[in-house]
């Protein structure tokens, strides 16, 4: 991209990822999920599309699929980046935010029944450990809303790193209203990452793009063997 391009971008106020239609690869993986986490390697390794209107954060978001659900990790470690002030009003604990639509559609602004908001929270002990909290929670103006999640249906484990943190979290089949694989293999995706060291960090499209509650704004992703 073209200096010209960016200066452009940015009188706008857009991000520059705004300009492209991402679509990623996920690949699929047996057994996702055991008591010791997803245990992604980098072969499952999401591209850092943030990296295209901020600086490098060492932020590591890993993905897989198979018919019992979805995995993710996430993995931050600070290092020389840049720290950013926390935003105002923001929690002085790091967080993740899913949101998955199991059917990309990509024709309405507004999420459905096939999209879902998930989110993640870690608390730091006074031991040192990370205790994760995972929920879900309705996506901002929805139209319609999936099924009811069951309790059991979303599991995390967190950890702490020299530096930061890592977060391995899984969402079974029974959390994804529509989600079928084998027939629907693409899905939309968006996810949000806060650290209060680096601020935010956006999947696919950012702000000032109502990036939360749109589906037409995430990245599709293709679920591949």
């Amino acid at each position: 991209m073209s200096d010209d391009v960016r200066k452009a971008i940015a009188e706008l106020g857009l991000p520059a990822r705004q300009l492209f239609r991402f679509t990623v690869l996920c690949r699929k993986k047996s057994p996702l999920w055991t008591s010791s986490g997803a245990q992604l390697d980098e072969s499952y390794r999401l591209p850092d599309l943030p990296g295209m209107d901020h600086a490098p954060s060492g932020l590591d978001v890993r993905a897989a699929w198979s018919a019992e659900g979805l995995a993710f990790a996430f993995g931050l470690r600070r290092g020389t980046a840049r720290p950013n002030p926390p935003r105002a009003g923001s929690s002085e604990s790091p967080w993740v935010r899913l949101y998955v639509d199991t059917r990309d559609v990509r024709n309405v602004h507004r999420a459905g029944r096939f999209c879902h908001r998930f989110d993640f929270r870690m608390r730091r002990l006074a031991s040192g450990r990370l205790t994760p909290t995972a929920a879900w929670m309705p996506v901002p103006n929805a139209k319609a809303m999936p099924n009811a999640v069951p309790a059991d249906a979303l599991e995390a484990i967190a950890k702490p790193l020299d530096e930061g943190w890592s977060l391995e979290v899984f969402i079974s089949r029974f959390a994804l209203t529509g989600y079928e694989p084998n027939e629907f293999f693409r899905i939309g995706l968006q996810y949000v990452v806060y650290d209060p060291h680096l601020g935010m960090r956006v999947f696919s499209s950012g702000e000032p793009l109502p990036y939360e509650s749109d589906p037409s704004l995430w990245a599709a992703v293709d679920l591949i063997p």
